[in-house]
């Protein structure tokens, strides 16, 4: 039998399952428009990402593209130009 959690709905679907995967969300950073890189706590497993904005980002709005290396998170904007840079949150954590 396998071990972990396991949690039904009411109807009956499988909603979580630990002995498959479950992320663990480690932390979040607000770019300020900028490229950067900040360490994360993910090497132990597949990392994650999401990216939000507090603002409405409007037409034309350039989000930054995320990498990971090692316990490295690392934000670039493709655009020099800060004119349409979204001042971004990215949330970040691993499986």
């Amino acid at each position: 039998m396998p071990g972990g959690l396991q949690v039904w709905n009411a109807s009956g679907a499988l909603m979580v399952d630990t002995s498959v995967r479950v992320g663990k969300l480690v932390g979040s950073v607000t770019t300020n428009k900028a490229d950067g890189s900040v360490w994360t706590d993910t090497v132990n497993g597949t990392p994650f990402y999401y990216v939000t904005t507090p603002e409405d980002p409007g037409w034309g709005a350039l989000f930054p593209e995320v990498s990971f290396s090692g316990n490295t998170m690392t934000w670039t904007y493709s655009d020099v130009r800060a004119t349409h840079r979204v001042n971004a949150i990215i949330m970040y954590g691993y499986f």
